[in-house]
């Protein structure tokens, strides 16, 4: 859901709840604050943890007073953060390891639990995946040369 829309539904919402229940825009902010940190909770438990921020962001922003909100949205970031670090250091040791798949599955695993493409470790795992592209077929390439340089050597 972009920017875009989220404020349009937003704006929907408040604006119906306010005039068909009688809320006040500040009661309609409020009561779709719950409703959103709800979802959040649910999210977060089923493992969708970018839309479980962005509900928790949102439920905050609407109820700046919410801070149950912005307490699990700053733990979600964190226990993100500790799982991309943990996922990008697998992958370095499967790399290490001359494991390619499994250091492309980690740092994929890594890419998905980070949040913002402006966080750091956001570059440093696509300069990794695309070094296990290019790994595994310079290193393929490499065997092949010295298959072909041994058959030539026992002639």
């Amino acid at each position: 859901m972009t920017a875009k829309n989220i404020i349009f539904w937003l704006a929907t919402s408040i604006s119906f709840l306010s005039a068909e229940v009688g809320y006040s825009a500040n009661q309609a902010a409020v009561a779709i604050s719950e409703r959103l940190y709800q979802r959040a909770t649910m999210q977060t438990e089923a493992g969708e943890f970018k839309n479980a921020h962005r509900n928790f962001q949102i439920a905050h922003f609407l109820n700046p007073s919410f801070e149950e909100a912005f307490v699990k949205q700053r733990k979600l970031e964190l226990f993100l953060q500790d799982k991309t670090k943990h996922y990008y250091t697998e992958g370095l040791r499967a790399h290490a390891a001359s494991r390619p798949d499994e250091a492309k599955l980690f740092w994929q695993k890594a890419l998905h639990t980070i949040l913002e493409e402006s966080d750091p470790f956001h570059q440093k795992i696509n300069k990794a995946l695309s070094g296990v592209f290019e790994y595994a077929p310079i290193r393929l390439q490499t065997e092949q040369e010295m298959n072909q340089n041994n058959a030539r050597g026992k002639m």
